[in-house]
């Protein structure tokens, strides 16, 4: 069907709109289709979702998963450590990056000297 609408020789302003028309529907279809199966991937992983959650429920309440957790992190303050971890890769790799763009300038600098020399 696709190819017949590519590559058929149809004259004429009704035919030319009946090609155009059939391209529309076989796009709509297409896109129908992806929408389709988008939509089905997404319910699925809901579920799973939902389970594992459900899962995760029955296990807290047996074990105080949640507690536990939330006891540990205020004796050691992990999360306190952690972003202030995060924070200085964050500023360590800022410095790194401007390090190297003023390496860059430099070099970019040295080359167009060195290239002025050599052109004289």
């Amino acid at each position: 069907l696709i190819y017949g609408i590519e590559y058929s020789r149809i004259d004429g302003k009704y035919a030319a709109w009946l090609a155009v028309f059939g391209r529309y529907i076989l796009l709509a279809y297409y896109k129908t289709g992806v929408f389709v199966e988008d939509v089905k991937f997404n319910v699925r992983a809901w579920s799973v979702y939902q389970k594992g959650f459900k899962k995760f429920e029955q296990l807290d309440t047996q074990y105080k998963i949640v507690e536990r957790a939330q006891f540990f992190d205020e004796k050691y303050e992990v999360s306190r450590k952690l972003h202030e971890g995060y924070e200085g890769v964050q500023g360590a790799l800022v410095g790194a990056a401007h390090s190297a763009n003023q390496f860059a300038e430099k070099l970019a600098v040295g080359l167009g000297h060195w290239l002025d020399r050599a052109t004289l």
